[in-house]
């Protein structure tokens, strides 16, 4: 390998490492949160208010959609709209440390919306598990990040492994280290299916 190759492969390990620093630690906090989520219960508080609906719009439409967020100040993920059995819909949004529910009734005059607010450790475990290109630029972002990351942490992997084995003479304890880390792996994802 020529001096540049390397001084370019070690460049892109180290950058890689950089980007992947602060998502794995945000991982790690969140991530402590659920295993142990005995130590840190969520605390949920509901609050639940009812309102005359004066929308104009057929229920159920995007615009009905947009219009109730505007009017009652929901944000976050939307979720795809439910039928209700005795008529009428329901509506659901996530973000982390809250979930809104806005239920229509069957003659589309009310709606009763219920906000689920967390407490901290409720907000890491809805960060934890956000994920899509949906409710707003802020979630975007994030998705954006989440990808940047993701790429980050192959390229991460591949120029580790690329360098140790260009730079290293004995061999064995990271091919042992690597097949031990495959090995483990395979049994654990094919154990879960």
């Amino acid at each position: 390998m020529n001096p540049f190759q390397f001084q370019f492969i070690r460049r892109l390990h180290l950058i890689a490492g950089l980007v992947l620093l602060i998502w794995v630690v945000m991982y790690f906090v969140t991530g402590w949160v659920l295993i142990h989520e005995p130590w840190f219960p969520r605390g949920p508080r509901k609050e639940t208010t009812k309102h005359a609906l004066t929308l104009a719009e057929p229920v159920a439409t995007a615009e009905f959609v947009r219009q109730l967020e505007a009017a009652h100040g929901i944000g976050g993920q939307r979720r795809a709209p439910k039928p209700l059995a005795k008529g009428g819909w329901q509506f659901n949004w996530v973000r982390p440390g809250e979930n809104t529910e806005a239920v229509v009734n069957s003659a589309a005059s009310e709606v009763t919306i219920t906000r689920t607010r967390f407490n901290p450790a409720g907000w890491a475990h809805g960060l934890h598990r956000l994920h899509g290109y949906r409710g707003g630029w802020a979630y975007w972002i994030w998705a954006a990040f989440m990808d940047l990351a993701s790429a980050a942490m192959i390229l991460f992997a591949a120029s580790g492994v690329y360098l140790w084995w260009k730079t290293t003479r004995n061999k064995l304890p990271g091919v042992l280290c690597l097949g031990a880390g495959i090995v483990f792996t395979t049994v654990v994802v094919t154990h879960l299916l």
